[in-house]
């Protein structure tokens, strides 16, 4: 790992008006997606941005499911370059990028150098052009000095194998972070080869910018989503980066006169009553970025909600005991399995049903702690007990092209076509699973 200073070179406001990281749709204080402008991205009902909100536990904000069945998609070579020119808000706009998808009637899906993924509506469009070559990643020394544009003045960036961390909080800090996220990277690649499924090294380092303040991490998120004030972490597909504050507040209880290093500030950190929490968010946040940076999910794609969390809940189960707090996968997650067990007697007979295709039960408020804790459970149960047809699920899921959406009799089709035509059976199966599990 290295450790760079913020450049001395003259700052850009704090923080700066990229257009390429503002996303085009908001989150309501409630948590609440709604879709201020029409673009490919919402008309796609893709998952967008990954919260964690300060009133309950997940938030997941998406666009608005599309009603209508999957339309013809294009997915270009991969690789190769086009440049276009576009207007947004009457403001004159250009990208390069590999073509990564475009559909009649919504527009372009372009990839940059940076990993960033822009959405040009057909109303937007001024020019496409092909051009040669193939799209060669920014290099992590010279995306670490972009990315510090987004963070206050005297922020540093810290690289390791396959993460790029901003932060401005303590390097201990930030180092007790990246050795979660790469202890995780390490062990999600290990855990899906031995269920047959082989990921990928990510194309582009994967960004996090871990804020000191909550204040900054706000002004930061307010570009991406309304109430930011509610979270306190996430990950957003389309700029493919992590964002978060310091989550502990444990350094201001150190004296000040103490040298702080990362063997203390973790002990620190895991002798609260709210480490467990703590650990599972940084964790949970990760895996997101990891699955669709590695082949398990595809940005801006099909993957259902309940699929997405059920994953990141399933890997975010923390192990107090280990050095850094988190040290294996697949634990009972004793958090959502104590909602679970809660809303039990409360499940109706089409609960599963509906928790496979209605993602709007996960993002409300009234729902959503019980369907998380539901995704969990269904998670740690396919993997458990139907691990084959499980991986075959997610890759006929990678297979659907980007920007399309099924809509529900689709969705369980496609499940059914996994795990059997019978979910009264399966879902039977699955609360035995969850009373061996006491």
């Amino acid at each position: 790992m290295h450790s760079h200073p913020h450049p001395a070179d003259p700052q850009p406001p704090f923080p700066p008006k990229d257009p390429r990281s503002v996303t085009r749709s908001g989150l309501h204080p409630k948590g609440r997606k709604v879709c201020d402008r029409r673009n490919w991205i919402a008309a796609a009902a893709a998952l967008s941005v990954h919260t964690l909100s300060l009133g309950s536990r997940i938030r997941c904000l998406d666009a608005q499911e599309s009603s209508g069945t999957s339309t013809d998609a294009s997915v270009p070579d991969l690789g190769f370059m086009t440049s276009i020119r576009y207007r947004e808000n009457g403001e004159a706009k250009s990208v390069q990028g590999e073509l990564v998808a475009e559909r009649d009637g919504f527009g372009l899906l372009v990839l940059d150098a940076d990993g960033a993924l822009t959405a040009i509506s057909p109303e937007e469009l001024v020019a496409k052009e092909s051009q040669t070559g193939l799209l060669e990643p920014t290099k992590p020394v010279e995306l670490g000095q972009k990315m510090l544009r987004w963070m206050p003045p005297n922020s540093r960036v810290l690289d390791s194998d396959h993460f790029l961390l901003c932060y401005n909080t303590t390097e201990a800090y930030a180092r007790w972070n990246v050795d979660l996220y790469e202890r995780l990277y390490r062990g999600f690649h290990r855990f899906w080869k031995s269920k047959g499924f082989e990921l990928t090294a990510p194309r582009f380092p994967l960004v996090s910018l871990i804020f000191e303040t909550k204040a900054d991490y706000v002004r930061y998120a307010s570009q991406e989503f309304q109430g930011a004030e509610n979270t306190f972490g996430y990950y957003h597909q389309g700029t493919n980066r992590l964002a978060s504050y310091d989550l502990t507040g444990v350094e201001g209880m150190l004296p000040s006169n103490m040298r702080v290093n990362r063997d203390i500030l973790v002990q620190q950190i895991l002798s609260r009553p709210e480490a467990e929490r703590t650990v599972a968010t940084i964790v949970h946040e990760a895996c997101h970025q990891i699955a669709f940076n590695c082949g398990l999910q595809t940005r801006l794609g099909a993957s259902p909600l309940w699929l997405s969390e059920g994953l990141a809940t399933y890997f975010e189960s923390p192990d107090l005991t280990s050095k850094g707090g988190w040290g294996g996968i697949g634990k009972i997650n004793q958090h959502n399995y104590n909602n679970l067990v809660q809303y039990i007697p409360l499940r109706t007979a089409d609960s599963l049903a509906l928790l496979l295709s209605d993602d709007n039960r996960l993002r409300n408020g009234e729902t959503m702690t019980h369907c998380y804790a539901e995704a969990w459970g269904l998670t740690h149960f396919l993997v458990q007990t139907r691990s084959k047809d499980f991986v075959k699920y997610l890759q006929l899921i990678r297979e659907i092209p980007v920007g399309t959406q099924p809509p529900t009799r689709e969705r369980l089709d496609l499940f059914r076509s996994c795990f059997g035509e019978d979910l009264a059976k399966l879902d039977r199966d699955f609360l035995r699973h969850l009373q061996r599990l006491r």
